[in-house]
Parts: C-alpha cells; structure tokens; sequence
C-alpha cells in the first residue's frame, strides 16, 4: 500500500504516526489516514488542515485524539470527524503541547494559545514568549 497527498509538507517522525489498539492514524499531506492493521483499505480518511498536517496526538485522559495542522489545531474522532477545529493569528508552527486542562499551540510570532479539549474553545493566550515559547509548567503561563 503507498500512502501519498500532494501539496503539504509530510515527514516521519515522531508524532506522523499513532497507534491506537488496532489501528494506526498517519499524517500525510493536509490529512489523516485511518487504517486497521491488518486490513488492505484506509478505514477512512479526512483532510484536517487547508496546508498541511504537522502532527498527531493522543491525549489518553481526554480521549482526545489531536491534530497540530499549520492552519489548526484540530480535535478529529475516531470514526473519522471533526469535533472542533480552531486557528490563531499565525500559522502553528513553533510546537503544540498537551496539558492536564488544555492544548498548547505556539505561532510563527511565538504567541500561544491554549484550547480547551472538549470544546476546542480558546480558554487563553498570551503575548510572544521570548526563549522559551512551550512553557513547561502552570506558573509559567499568564492568565
């Protein structure tokens, strides 16, 4: 099986895959592929991102599966839909972290925003972090 998308940027690394229990959720293009391993046809797939998807994410306390794309941070389900899907000012493409409450995702002009998991609602953001653009604890991040 080739997997391919033309236009967005796509490499392998650490968060271009994810696995689930049976199935395995690839970053390509501006999309997602869902395959079940062993199965020789994508389950389904799902163009998340008018650019390109950077990455996937799963945050197990949530249930949340996470796309970091250029445009949007999206939150996709497992049958293949968009929950919620939101932008920032800038194109997303200084990293995205996930917190215990929310979803960190830092722009171009190092602005981060912080989405909430279920609603996908921008609980806060703040000014351009200068050094250290994904703050690592709660004390670090304004309200």
């Amino acid at each position: 099986m080739v997997i391919g998308d033309s236009g967005g940027a796509s490499g392998v690394h650490e968060h271009s895959l994810l696995l689930l229990e049976s199935r395995v959720y690839i970053a390509v293009g501006a999309h997602i592929v869902c395959l079940t391993l062993g199965n020789q046809e994508p389950d389904w797939t799902l163009e998340i991102d008018d650019a390109t998807c950077f990455g996937l994410y799963y945050a197990p306390e949530h249930d949340a599966l996470i796309s970091h794309g250029e445009l949007d941070i999206a939150r996709f389900s497992r049958s293949g839909e968009v929950l919620w899907s939101e932008g920032g000012a800038d194109i997303f493409s200084e990293g995205v972290l996930l917190h215990d409450d929310c979803i960190e995702a830092v722009d171009f002009n190092h602005r981060s925003y912080f989405f909430d998991y279920a609603t996908g609602e921008s609980t806060r953001h703040n000014k351009a972090w200068v050094g250290n653009p994904l703050p690592r604890s709660e004390s670090e991040i304004e309200p």
